[in-house]
């Protein structure tokens, strides 16, 4: 036997071990059969999972909010596109319909739809439905993803604009501003969100349960000589019958509350105001009740009955005659 064969002992059924000679040339093409065929098999399943990728990636459950106003935001929520897709939105009543579309991108899984003429058809009755679009040559055989709701069950209001902060004598007043909306005047409710600027603690929340825009902090609920920040989000009142989440948050407000030693510098000026204010006061009281009865003294004349009482009733208080009695 020579160098480029190999012996090999197989066992057979029979108990007999018959060698097998095997040449290293076709022992190299039976490893590169099976080298070729584990390829092969992992090409397979590269494909499998890469189509299935695909397939997941064009899925999209579609969300929409409505401001109530102008506009609709939709968003695609689960897996993130591969690659841009059109989303329809209609909305419709007893009067019309109408309807718009906008993209959604790998990079943005949310879009702003603007149908004109969208405040005519706004009403309780009004049902939107939105649609996803599959344009691609691999999506031909895709039915479109849809889902449909009423319209004031999804109101996310606009946030709240021009947030301020004013200092009072013993508080701090924290006001802010909607955009007008005609269908949702008087029907908002807030809250306003007060933290430390470098966030060292928890933030604190103050509820405001009506459609009231300003919130006021006492002095003692805050640290002196504290930088604050503040903002405020903005919902529709669940006693209107409207539906929906909260607003994003507005741009934030930062203050400074006064130091320790600086919170009583206002005490002074009202000290000296009212003060004075007070001794006048007490001045005029006493003035109103001790002149009368000095008046009632420079102009009092005793009587003459209350001495002289049995003088005074003989001679009928004329003491004239009493005396002209003597002299004679």
């Amino acid at each position: 036997m020579n160098s480029n064969t190999r012996t090999n002992v197989i066992s057979c059924f029979s108990g007999f071990q018959v060698p097998l000679v095997i040449s290293v040339i076709e022992q190299n093409r039976l490893l590169s059969i099976v080298a070729l065929m584990a390829l092969k098999q992992l090409l397979i399943t590269s494909l499998v999972l890469c189509y299935l990728i695909q397939y997941v990636a064009c899925f999209c459950n579609v969300t929409c909010t409505t401001d109530y106003m102008t506009s609709l935001n939709c968003s695609c929520s689960g897996t993130v596109p591969s690659s841009p897709i059109l989303l329809e939105a209609e909305c419709r009543d007893f009067d019309g319909q109408v309807n718009d579309s906008c993209e959604i991108t790998p990079s943005q899984s949310w879009c702003i739809i603007q149908p004109e003429d969208f405040y005519m058809y706004i009403s309780s009755d009004t049902t939107c439905t939105a649609r996803v679009k599959h344009t691609g040559k691999e999506d031909k055989m895709k039915t479109d993803d849809s889902t449909d709701w009423k319209l004031y069950q999804l109101v996310k209001p606009q946030h709240p604009v021009n947030v301020q902060v004013t200092e009072n004598i013993d508080s701090y007043n924290i006001t802010w501003q909607m955009d007008e909306n005609t269908y949702l005047d008087k029907l908002f409710m807030y809250r306003v969100r007060i933290r430390t600027k470098h966030y060292l603690k928890d933030p604190v929340y103050y509820p405001v349960r009506e459609d009231r825009r300003y919130q006021v902090l006492n002095n003692l609920t805050l640290q002196p000589g504290t930088d604050y920040v503040a903002n405020v989000q903005a919902s529709v009142n669940p006693v209107s019958n409207y539906q929906g989440p909260w607003s994003e948050w507005s741009s934030t407000v930062e203050w400074r509350t006064t130091e320790g030693d600086d919170k009583f510098w206002w005490q002074w000026p009202v000290l000296l105001t009212i003060v004075p204010c007070l001794i006048l006061c007490c001045l005029c009281y006493l003035f109103k009740i001790l002149w009368p009865k000095r008046l009632h003294l420079m102009n009092y004349s005793p009587s003459p009955e209350d001495f002289f009482k049995p003088l005074y009733h003989t001679y009928g208080g004329d003491f004239k005659v009493k005396i002209q009695a003597k002299l004679k």
